[in-house]
């Protein structure tokens, strides 16, 4: 047995979370049921929602099968895989104190360094904070040059 991701889509708000466990647990067992009842951008319900249902391969295939393109309360089911959901992929990169395990990198060629101080420079402490100058006409500057150019 094994626990495939459906992605259940032409739901209406008369379909709910037993509904669904309900109709999919012919197949197998219905580990979830995510997104019922959500409100998209424009607080309308969602017509979509995503089901767990660990089944054998020959079970999942009779669901798609069967259901896909069904009707079922008045609502034209399409079921189709899922990709597998994000949050426990980034809980694992996180790791335990909620920030990434490795330091960011830089794309594309980039070199560079981030300040131990990420506060906000300002006119008032730019003179404390290092290779920062505040310009005649009251403008913040941090000049660097560039090793790659030849004067």
């Amino acid at each position: 047995m094994q626990t495939r991701r459906l992605h259940v889509s032409g739901l209406t708000p008369a379909i709910s979370e037993a509904d669904l466990r309900a109709r999919f647990s012919v197949f197998g067992n219905v580990k979830t049921v995510d997104g019922v009842g959500k409100l998209d951008g424009l607080d309308q319900p969602r017509r979509f929602a995503y089901v767990s249902l660990e089944a054998t391969p020959d079970k999942h295939s009779k669901c798609l099968n069967i259901l896909s393109g069904a009707t079922w309360k008045g609502a034209k089911l399409r079921i189709g895989e899922a990709r597998p959901d994000f949050t426990p992929r980034l809980e694992k990169e996180r790791g335990e104190n909620g920030h990434p395990a490795t330091p960011r990198k830089f794309t594309r060629g980039v070199t560079g360094v981030e300040s131990k101080n990420m506060t906000l420079v300002t006119l008032q402490n730019a003179t404390q904070r290092g290779g920062w100058k505040v310009t005649s006409l009251h403008h913040l500057c941090l000049p660097f040059v560039r090793g790659d150019e030849s004067t």
